[in-house]
């Protein structure tokens, strides 16, 4: 009888360890698929046609850029000319007034 009740008791033990194990399973994977949604929801999939849009897009702007700079070059050259050409021909005199010390 008392190898019977212990036997009762072990099984019983062990129920509620079940229990309890098996609870806290479910609240992980409840937990879990909560942050599954959560994440998919801060990134949404990019498919492959979208990267290839985006790819153009850049090569596009660098691409502009690139005709940007030499436009910005040509225009820097243009100006230095004039500016040099109207450095000759202007000449500025600079007068100063000496106050004697007192």
């Amino acid at each position: 009888m008392k190898k019977k009740n212990e036997l009762l008791q072990n099984k019983l033990v062990i129920s509620k360890e079940k229990e309890i194990l098996s609870s806290t399973l479910e609240k992980t994977q409840k937990d879990f698929d909560a942050h599954k949604i959560s994440c998919k929801a801060k990134f949404s999939i990019i498919d492959e046609n979208e990267i290839f849009v985006l790819k153009n897009k850049i090569d596009t702007l660098s691409n502009v850029l690139k005709k940007c700079e030499f436009d910005k070059d040509k225009l820097e050259a243009m100006f230095s000319k004039t500016q040099t050409q109207r450095k000759h021909h202007v000449s500025f005199t600079h007068h100063h007034a000496h106050t004697p010390p007192q």
